[in-house]
């Protein structure tokens, strides 16, 4: 099956001004009629759909039904703009991204054409690509897409279950000198309504682990364009566009990954700490308290 490009630009574009159904669309039409300037057909469009099994049109009145559903879809569409008749004209990707935010830099992942088989699937896929990289906590996320958390969790499983797109558990350590000093802390956290895991000892420290927002990593990456974005975990400081790292890989100097990864899989997720000039663990009860 050939894969599909997408990219985060073009689904916030959607998200905003289009709908989901018409960027599948709109990645269909690219697909298979790449040497047009455009144009097509509402006839053609079902014979993409036809080809690919997506929607059987048995008879011509299961033709006429997907002929007047597509008129409504595409009825002030931003990707798909009405001609005449049943002639209509898809935009190219660079029109689209220079309309929307004045440049067509973008980084362009693959999806397959499973992914467009179905309305669910398609779905998905686009929540896996935004998710990549950080960005967006799954209530961001839900609010983006206007569904709800649960569907953004469902999404993200299924994404990590076929390879789409690996969820990586975020796990932000907080060391502490003894184990009594642990413990205070694991029951102050509690009584701000904040969960953390039981104390325990880790390479002779005594430590808890707080919940961060998940990362999540694409491993169908096609091409990059344009300047890339290498913040995963960023605070917005007081001055517009400085952003510093709230948190950072546990354990520095000679022999620190290979004792970061022994970590990592102790605690089935991955290794961070609070980066306490910008963050620490006073910042984060602040944020997360159910009292405060």
């Amino acid at each position: 099956m050939p894969d599909y490009r997408l990219n985060k630009p073009i689904i916030k574009m959607t998200l905003e001004r289009d709908r989901l159904h018409n960027l599948r669309d709109w990645l269909l039409l690219r697909r298979h009629y790449p040497r047009r300037s455009g144009l097509f057909t509402l006839d053609e469009l079902a014979g993409v759909y036809d080809t690919l099994e997506i929607n059987i049109l048995a008879d011509r009145s299961n033709l006429s039904k997907f002929k007047k559903k597509k008129r409504e879809q595409f009825k002030n569409s931003y990707l798909i703009k009405h001609i005449k008749g049943d002639t209509y004209k898809f935009m190219s990707m660079t029109s689209a991204l220079v309309e929307y935010k004045g440049s067509a830099k973008h980084t362009a992942y693959t999806i397959s054409e499973s992914s467009l088989m179905r309305s669910g699937a398609f779905l998905e896929a686009c929540i896996g690509i935004i998710l990549t990289g950080g960005g967006y906590s799954n209530a961001g996320a839900a609010k983006l897409f206007n569904i709800s958390k649960r569907r953004i969790q469902k999404a993200t499983k299924q994404n990590d279950k076929t390879g789409l797109v690996e969820k990586r558990f975020n796990k932000v350590l907080e060391f502490y000198p003894s184990e009594h000093e642990a413990f205070q802390a694991h029951d102050e956290l509690k009584a701000h309504g904040i969960e953390s895991s039981m104390p325990f000892k880790l390479n002779k420290n005594w430590c808890i682990t707080l919940n961060s927002v998940n990362g999540y990593k694409s491993h169908t990456l096609k091409r990059f364009k344009g300047k890339k974005d290498r913040g995963k975990f960023r605070a917005s400081c007081s001055t517009p566009g400085d952003w510093k790292t709230w948190f950072i890989p546990v354990y520095k100097g000679k022999g620190a990954r290979s004792i970061r990864k022994k970590t990592e899989i102790e605690i089935q997720g991955r290794a961070l700490m609070f980066n306490d000039p910008v963050y620490h663990i006073g910042s984060f009860i602040l944020d997360h308290s159910v009292i405060i």
